[in-house]
């Protein structure tokens, strides 16, 4: 600090205790500038203060952006997930569908047809959601055929079933009717058998008529509908096929047995049995053949003779695969047979 004299003003050294100038005896005063170093220190002490209400300030803000970073993206995923719920004129259903689910919409005649999915175990409804796959649609219906189609559901679809009409329109109330054999051919020839287990058998018509239970002495086998017969005398009637043998039955009351490549086998006649048999006009499957057996076409089966000549004459001969007893010249159709020689004191020949 410097020593300023109160008398004449003159600035004396520090460790003046009289002015140099005057000689009076000097006090200590305060320098100006010394006075300017604490208003200095009064200016930064309020300095700071702003600093720190700056500094304040900043982290509130950091605080609040931060807050709107971590929280408005979420906001704005709940507003898109909620977009798919405004619906649109142009959209057929109002739902959304998930990913990879597809609407499958059934459209029966008749409209209150049953209507099942057999790969689900619960029921039908318009327009259900199914995820991708293969399904089998049945459509049945009192009166009518089943419908049945597998459908490969891979984007939203529709099946159509139009149930076509039973071909058996009515029957009496006995469904199963006893017939009696009238002919059989064999080896060319057309007889009437004395084998009691050919000459009679009984048949039921099953399933709406869809299926034929045939049952006779040497055993029972359900035969499938196939197609109308349609005779030109107005003789309705229905085949049926197991395999390669078929069934025709008639309006008339007659049935034929046969086979697919040779033809008709046998005729029976069923007493009991009353067919009222409606064909409709747009069914594909008819068949005009005749089942008249005047025009039954019987080709004979051309025959050879045969005769062993075997030493000892009295050897015992026998045709294993066949059952008539072996006589000299004995006919036999064109085929291969198993002949057996014998006799005692002799070793036994087969051939």
């Amino acid at each position: 600090m410097s020593l300023v004299c109160k008398s004449c003003n003159h600035i004396n050294l520090d460790i003046a205790v009289y002015c140099a100038n005057c000689g009076a005896k000097l006090l200590i005063i305060k320098n100006k500038n010394e006075g300017n170093g604490s208003l200095k220190k009064e200016t930064l002490k309020n300095n700071n203060q702003n600093i720190n209400i700056y500094l304040y300030l900043f982290t509130i803000f950091i605080i609040f952006f931060l807050i709107v970073v971590i929280f408005l993206p979420k906001n704005q995923e709940t507003r898109t997930k909620e977009l798919p719920k405004i619906s649109s004129s142009n959209h057929t259903n109002n739902k959304p569908h998930s990913i990879n689910n597809f609407s499958l919409e059934v459209r029966a005649t008749p409209s209150d047809s049953n209507i099942s999915i057999l790969e689900l175990d619960k029921s039908y409804y318009k327009n259900m959601l199914l995820k991708e796959g293969d399904y089998t649609v049945t459509v049945s219906h009192d009166g009518y055929k089943t419908f049945s189609k597998k459908i490969i559901l891979n984007h939203n679809s529709y099946v159509t079933a139009k149930l076509e009409k039973n071909i058996l329109q009515k029957t009496n109330k006995k469904s199963i009717w006893k017939c009696k054999i009238k002919w059989i051919i064999d080896n060319g020839e057309k007889f009437k058998p004395t084998n009691k287990n050919l000459q009679t058998l009984s048949i039921e018509l099953i399933d709406g008529a869809d299926k034929l239970h045939l049952k006779t002495q040497n055993g029972e086998s359900v035969y499938d509908y196939d197609s109308f017969i349609d005779l030109k005398d107005n003789n309705l009637g229905m085949n049926y096929t197991h395999g390669n043998r078929f069934i025709d039955i008639f309006e008339n009351k007659t049935l034929f047995l046969g086979n697919n490549e040779k033809g008709i086998d046998t005729k029976y006649y069923c007493e009991d049995m009353i067919l009222n048999i409606k064909k409709s006009t747009s069914s594909k499957n008819t068949k005009n053949i005749s089942r008249d057996e005047n025009k039954t076409i019987i080709t004979p089966i051309e025959k050879f003779s045969l005769t062993i000549n075997s030493t000892p004459l009295n050897a015992k001969i026998r045709i294993l695969n066949i059952k008539p007893k072996y006589y000299d010249g004995i006919k036999l159709k064109e085929e291969n047979y198993r002949i057996e020689i014998s006799a005692n004191g002799y070793k036994t020949m087969k051939k």
